[in-house]
């Protein structure tokens, strides 16, 4: 059950269309066949305050030797003076990832094997995101590397790294960093977050970016190793 001070807006408008990558007819690039599709009407609306975010607790990636992180999101602002959470736990003494916005430079997935240290993958740049525009963003560590996709397509230079995640006492927030009170919240909608005890590989990312459309979106379970923890956002 979702838990935390504030809950975010159901937002009801979110039919996964042409602002959507993929969807309203838009082709899709060629590569591997997509998964099997479920429903996808809502998402959830955040609007930049930390205590309008989901906390699922202290749970999910303690010893995990490779992690994978997917989520949908749409930016009702870019601003340049602020950091925005998509997903983390991280607490700064207490590591373990954190997708995050950075800001006046872009989004980087952080992930760290001792619980304090981090290695990140290059930022994907702040002036490539649109306001209103759907991105698909996955954050792989794969054991070795952390890697950074965008709307199916591997993005930057892996980041060397190695150990598996050792974080104990963080909580998993969806919608803000992990620490601080203030100028941490997203700002926008955010849609269909999975968490993987496995490394997606660059086939498995573009499957479930194919297999989004007008109103559908990617059936994660109809991947080899399902994720182990699937927020469908109002779905």
């Amino acid at each position: 059950m979702f838990m935390g001070m504030g809950m975010p807006i159901p937002d009801l408008s979110n039919l996964p269309g042409s602002s959507r990558p993929g969807g309203g007819g838009t082709p899709v690039p060629p590569g591997p066949p997509a998964l099997a599709q479920v429903d996808n009407v809502y998402s959830m609306e955040f609007d930049t305050l930390a205590d309008e975010s989901i906390s699922v607790g202290n749970t999910l990636t303690n010893g995990f030797s490779q992690l994978t992180v997917s989520i949908w999101a749409n930016f009702a602002s870019v601003p340049t003076n602020r950091v925005l959470g998509l997903a983390s736990k991280d607490n700064t003494s207490n590591r373990s990832f954190d997708l995050r916005y950075i800001q006046n430079t872009g989004v980087n997935f952080l992930v760290s094997t001792d619980g304090v240290n981090n290695a990140g993958t290059t930022y994907y740049p702040k002036a490539s995101i649109s306001v209103g525009q759907w991105y698909h963003f996955v954050g792989v560590y794969d054991g070795s590397n952390v890697l950074l996709y965008v709307n199916g397509v591997a993005y930057g230079t892996p980041a060397a790294l190695t150990g598996s995640l050792q974080n104990t006492t963080s909580e998993f927030f969806i919608g803000k960093r992990g620490f601080g009170t203030t100028n941490t919240g997203f700002d926008g909608k955010l849609d269909e977050l999975a968490v993987f005890n496995t490394a997606l590989t660059a086939d498995d990312v573009q499957r479930i970016y194919n297999a989004t459309e007008a109103g559908k979106t990617a059936d994660l379970n109809d991947l080899t190793t399902p994720p182990v923890k699937w927020y469908r956002m109002g779905d």
